[in-house]
């Protein structure tokens, strides 16, 4: 999916953002549990990217739909985002992703 795209930056960044929405579409109950809240997702959120990719038509397409969105043609990720309701616009500068929890030691009497 991600094949010969290291030389565009945009179509690079659309690429690592379907993959990482593939992945994410992909994980099951409890690894979405965990995984959500940690990139800054709600419990949600998972339904919608499998809506959107099956809109779309799969990732390949899914890329094109980014890449057309950052050169200022949006309708068709957007659509698609908005039948599923998912929120696609760009989120906002700065860190969002919760940090991840650090080791607690419980005496067991």
């Amino acid at each position: 999916m991600t094949a010969g795209i290291e030389g565009d930056p945009a179509t690079a960044m659309a690429g690592s953002m379907t993959a990482f929405m593939v992945t994410l579409a992909c994980l099951n109950q409890e690894e979405w549990e965990a995984a959500a809240p940690r990139v800054g997702m709600s419990l949600d959120e998972q339904r919608g990217m499998v809506c959107v990719l099956e809109k779309l038509g799969g990732p390949g397409r899914m890329v094109a739909a980014m890449i057309a969105a950052n050169e200022g043609h949006a309708a068709t990720l957007s659509e698609a985002a908005a039948e599923c309701g998912l929120d696609m616009r760009a989120a906002p500068a700065g860190p969002t992703a919760m940090p991840m929890p650090t080791a607690t030691t419980v005496a067991i009497p």
